[in-house]
């Protein structure tokens, strides 16, 4: 998709659900509540002047720093600041964690980027799996489900590349954290249009979407069966309902005792985190419940 358009707003909205459409949040350099949307303050930037230019510090951001899959930055745009390791292509914020670099540093990720979140064809899909370990790609998928969580879905992806002997390289895709992210959503606060991450029992009842698993589905004859061997499979073994809900609590009593949980707590107080598991067990319950029988 070579189309994208930027939303730009200082209040959470009900952003559509296509790829095309991508929310910023403008004057974020000053902005008092954090949206989950992209910023217009990094980079080459005048979100501090937002309040002179309204919208136009998001326009003057996107012409600065916005990256089409075909425009990406070379390694030149990359050194040893926090602040420029990172860039935006289609709306996605891209990081760079070696910061060994080198020339051809960024191709496997451009292929797959190209191959994946661009898919315009089976011979797309093809390339896409040359690059890519289509297991795990198929893994990340029931994940992303199965948990339901809104750091996992919308923001967090790791992407570990081995290169090989020949020349040729394998992506796979790492999930970014589990603890008690269950089933976060983007929830309304104080019945206002503003929004904020909150927890969801309706995502128990709902299959989530990702935009290269989409696409694979779409020119993947053979995908679905196999995802729902996989689920079969994991069902079969280490997705059992009490040992994932011993393992939330295991991870929430680290949590409590480690002090993150009141941390994060007074970091985000509007998403009222509850210290406990009794949510998140019913929402395993459900969720499992949901999955075994869209995936059957």
């Amino acid at each position: 998709m070579s189309v994208r358009i930027f939303a730009m707003t200082h209040k959470r909205f009900e952003v559509p659900n296509d790829p095309m459409y991508i929310p910023m949040h403008v004057g974020h350099a000053s902005a008092k509540e954090e949206l989950g949307y992209l910023g217009d303050d990094t980079g080459d930037h005048i979100s501090n002047l937002n309040c002179y230019y309204a919208e136009l510090s998001g326009v003057y951001w996107v012409w600065k720093n916005f990256h089409r899959a075909d425009e990406w930055p070379d390694n030149d745009r990359f050194d040893e600041s926090e602040e420029t390791e990172s860039f935006t292509c289609a709306g996605i914020r891209i990081r760079q964690a070696d910061k060994t670099f080198y020339s051809g540093i960024w191709e496997p990720f451009r292929t797959f980027w190209n191959s994946g979140y661009e898919t315009e064809s089976a011979e797309d899909l093809e390339v896409l799996y040359a690059c890519a370990d289509r297991q795990n790609l198929i893994d990340y998928g029931l994940y992303y489900n199965v948990i339901a969580g809104m750091d996992n879905r919308f923001k967090h992806i790791i992407y570990s590349t081995v290169m090989h002997g020949d020349g040729s390289s394998t992506i796979r895709r790492i999930p970014w954290d589990q603890n008690y992210s269950w089933g976060d959503d983007f929830g309304p606060k104080g019945g206002k249009d503003e929004k904020n991450i909150r927890y969801n029992p309706e995502l128990a009842g709902r299959w989530l979407e990702e935009p290269v698993f989409q696409n694979m589905l779409a020119y993947d004859e053979e995908l679905e069966a196999d995802m729902k061997k996989t689920w079969k499979r994991w069902r079969g073994s280490f997705l059992q309902e009490e040992d994932w809900k011993a393992y939330a609590r295991e991870l929430m009593t680290y949590l409590v005792e480690s002090g993150a949980f009141s941390r994060d707590s007074r970091r985000w107080p509007d998403s009222e985190n509850v210290e406990g598991t009794e949510e998140i067990e019913a929402f395993i319950d459900a969720r499992f419940s949901w999955l075994d029988g869209y995936l059957e």
